[in-house]
């Protein structure tokens, strides 16, 4: 359920991740950039479009085409062309290709960027080499004939940790850059539940307030957090991953439960809301047909005690063990309305329904109801209705 918090793909060893801004490109063809810090100097052919990537890791695609990028005779990556739109960031997070490219960057600089200058990649091509160098002495292999072969070359054998904390700076400013100061209309499912709510991020990235607009309410929550790459570390010590990012929607999931929950976050409310109705449980209601001539075993605490009643229904009549009957409807929303003496007004909205039991919520108005907070069980076998009374919390 969308609390206030939500997901973040977990950081690095991801098969890749694309995130950006901007809208969809309207032409044939889009740019993208390519970085783990910016990779200057690799190979790309994407459909009809083909180069070398420039300043920043700029490249251009055609829109529709996948994209592949190599160095030398290596192949780096290919990127499906669904995942490919306008300013779109194709993040290098696989550690080993990663690592590889910090390694033979000309300066040996990770922090202004990696650059592959012409000559680093013909030696490369020269030294016959196809796959990317997995080990330590594969790697300083490469570095020491590039050493040997261009003047100037500054690069170095990189660990995996000092790779990974380089990359992970990079995930880290780009997960600020996607959140920051943004507000997003957020669906969220758990464990059958569809929740819907806006998110506002504070403009350092470091909170985000949480407004639930299913509810009447107008409560409105404050998380705090910290960012460690594609990870969103809240204050008690749960967290969340980035998933996915596109010019329209984040997809995130919250690891705060055994069962982790999916939230889609839309920039644009409209689509928000489209996508609620869409997923949605269809609401259940109550039909006299279905009524008629059951009983349900109905157990409630009676201040520390649990009760069972029995209830009888015909398609007008609710009556009780004790001869006290009440004339019942059916509203149009589906809900159970009756009057008595002692209680006044009563409505029971269905929430679920399965082969044991049915879960209520009995109140004393419409919207009481729809804001439950007073579930009860009918079940419609007594034997388990004494059951359950001995153990709620096997429900």
């Amino acid at each position: 359920m969308l609390d206030k918090k939500f997901s973040f793909l977990s950081i690095v060893l991801a098969t890749f991740l694309l995130t950006g801004c901007g809208g969809d490109s309207s032409s044939s063809t889009g740019t993208g950039y390519y970085v783990d810090s910016p990779i200057e100097g690799v190979n790309y052919k994407c459909g009809s479009e083909s180069g070398t990537t420039g300043d920043n890791g700029k490249f251009t695609f055609e829109v529709g085409q996948n994209c592949t990028f190599t160095l030398a005779d290596i192949t780096l990556r290919t990127v499906p062309s669904n995942l490919l739109y306008d300013n779109v960031d194709v993040i290098e997070d696989n550690l080993d290709v990663a690592r590889f490219l910090q390694s033979i960057d000309m300066d040996g600089d990770h922090s202004n960027g990696i650059q592959l200058n012409q000559q680093i990649v013909q030696t490369i091509k020269d030294m016959n080499i196809t796959q990317i160098p997995y080990t330590d002495q594969k790697i300083d292999d490469i570095v020491s004939k590039l050493s040997a072969s261009i003047a100037g070359f500054n690069g170095k054998v990189i660990s995996k940790d000092d790779a990974l904390d380089n990359l992970n700076q990079t995930l880290t400013e780009n997960t600020k850059a996607a959140l920051a100061g943004k507000t997003f209309y957020a669906v969220s499912q758990d464990n059958g539940e569809v929740d819907y709510g806006k998110l506002v991020f504070n403009k350092d990235a470091t909170s985000l307030t949480f407004a639930n607009l299913l509810s009447n309410i107008g409560e409105v929550d404050t998380e705090y957090f910290t960012i460690d790459g594609r990870k969103i570390i809240w204050e008690d010590g749960s967290y969340s991953t980035l998933e996915e990012i596109t010019p329209s929607y984040l997809v995130f999931q919250d690891y705060d439960n055994v069962v982790p929950s999916v939230t889609k976050a839309f920039v644009d409310q409209k689509q928000a809301e489209e996508y609620y109705n869409k997923i949605k449980p269809k609401e259940l209601k109550f039909t006299t047909s279905y009524l008629n001539n059951k009983t349900f075993y109905d157990t409630y605490q009676d201040g520390n005690e649990w009760q069972i009643d029995a209830l009888h229904w015909t398609d007008k009549i609710l009556y009780d063990d004790n001869g006290d009957s009440v004339n019942y409807e059916i509203t149009p929303e589906g809900y159970i309305f009756f009057n008595t003496e002692d209680d006044g007004s009563q409505y029971i909205k269905l929430l679920e329904k399965n082969d044991h039991y049915l879960k209520v919520c009995w109140g004393h108005s419409e919207d009481e109801v729809k804001n439950c907070s007073n579930e009860e069980y009918f079940f419609f076998n007594k034997n388990q209705a004494e059951d359950f009374i001995k153990n709620p919390i096997l429900l």
